[in-house]
Parts: structure tokens; sequence; C-alpha cells
């Protein structure tokens, strides 16, 4: 039961991480983007969505065993963008500090968007293998059944009361 709910909390880490690296992304008016990615990115979010939503209530929830083999191949696609914005940004990251060309006013140092973003990427590929690992547990467990740790509970027990007796 634990590791279940540790795996739907690496879910919506992942969920988080990706919708934040957006963000980022995206910061003064998508000067960092290529064309393509601008396209992408969003495509990739909606698809961590849509995948995470699909592993919670369906895979997890109903114990699907087949189908969690759908997750294994489809989650690799935001660790790998994780992966591409890493080198991306860590070979541009002069370019975070210089105003770009279509910006009217200058917007200051964007130093710390580069660093955050490096840090969400890298915390991003170093929690794709801590999701694969619990994912397999979570889906070798499946069809156990889940057990509560904290030990038997006692059941109080039931007063059953007769109305045959009672005058009215």
């Amino acid at each position: 039961y634990q590791i279940r709910s540790f795996f739907v909390t690496l879910i919506v880490f992942n969920v988080e991480l990706m919708a934040s690296i957006t963000t980022l992304a995206f910061a003064r008016d998508s000067a960092f983007l290529s064309n393509a990615e601008m396209v992408v990115l969003p495509m990739v979010l909606c698809l961590t969505i849509l995948l995470a939503v699909f592993t919670v209530l369906i895979l997890v929830q109903y114990e699907w065993r087949k189908a969690m083999f759908i997750y294994y191949p489809l989650s690799i696609i935001t660790t790998a963008y994780y992966l591409y914005k890493l080198v991306d940004v860590a070979i541009e990251f002069h370019d975070y500090t210089s105003t770009p060309d279509h910006c009217s006013t200058p917007e200051g140092n964007y130093q710390s968007v580069a660093a955050v973003l490096l840090l969400a990427c890298i915390l991003g590929i170093l929690a794709y293998p801590a999701i694969i690992t619990v994912a397999c547990i979570t889906h070798h467990n499946f069809g156990k059944g889940l057990k509560n740790i904290g030990g038997k509970k006692e059941v109080p027990p039931t007063i059953s009361v007769s109305l045959e007796n009672c005058i009215i």
C-alpha cells in the first residue's frame, strides 16, 4: 500500500516538475525556445498530465497489469525532454544574461531562470529511475491486495435489539 502511494506521489511530482519547466521555458516571451519546441513542449506537458491521470485513476486503481506496460515506454518521453532541455540550457547559458532582440525593454538577468531550469531538469532525470523502480514494484504487487501495515483493527461488537419483547 505504501509503495503504491509513493508511486502516485512520484507521478504527481513528475507532473508538477514538467509544469514548472514549461513555465520557466516560456520565460521572456519564449525567447529561449525554438519554434518546434514552442509546439512540442505544451504537447509533452499534456501527455504527461494525461499519462498521470490514466496511470493513477485506471492502471493503479484497478491494477490493470497488461496496460501497465504502456506506462513504461510513454514515461520516457518526459525524461527525454528533461535531458534535451538540460543540454540546451547548459549550452546556451550565456543567452540567459542578454536581452533578446525582439524585446523593447531590457528585462534583466535571467541566469536564475537558467539555474532553476538546470536544477529542475536534473531532478527530473534523477526521479525517472525512482519512478520506474517504484512502478515495477507496484506492478509486481498487483493482485496481492492492499494490506494495512498498522496491525489488526478490532471490529466493535454489534448490538442487536429485538423489538419482540417491547410492550407498546
